[in-house]
């Protein structure tokens, strides 16, 4: 019970520092190089699930932070299966992935964030 909890607090830390636009980014990127706890859809194909033309960005890669925030997607992506991904494997993935963004919870529950693909370098090089 104490991973779980400290994961879920983990994945708090994570959602307030995304919805604070005045946080400072370096919390930012290395709470987000740190997460244990992503979650990421993807299809039959092993290409990961993606939002099309959201937030100004034509392919982003669908990141979830909790069980809640990827179960209210999972209607809306037949066909996915959830793959697990630590923060460090997550953002070494993303330039691969043919994506040009992350968005964070697309569909809630709580605030979405979507972050331009050039963020990842940003996040990996606070290492």
């Amino acid at each position: 019970a104490v991973g779980l909890g400290r994961l879920w607090g983990q994945a708090v830390r994570v959602e307030r520092l995304l919805a604070d636009a005045a946080a400072p980014k370096e919390a930012l990127w290395a709470a987000l190089r740190t997460f244990e706890g992503f979650t990421v859809l993807v299809h039959p194909n092993g290409a990961l699930a993606t939002a099309v033309n959201l937030g100004g960005f034509r392919n982003s890669a669908m990141v979830f932070t909790a069980p809640d925030c990827v179960a209210a997607m999972e209607p809306q992506a037949p066909g996915t299966t959830r793959a697990h991904l630590r923060g460090r494997e997550l953002f070494e993935l993303l330039p691969r992935a043919g994506v040009d963004s992350v968005v964070f919870n697309p569909l809630g529950p709580g605030t979405r964030a979507v972050l331009p693909l050039s963020v990842v370098a940003s996040v990996l090089q606070l290492a």
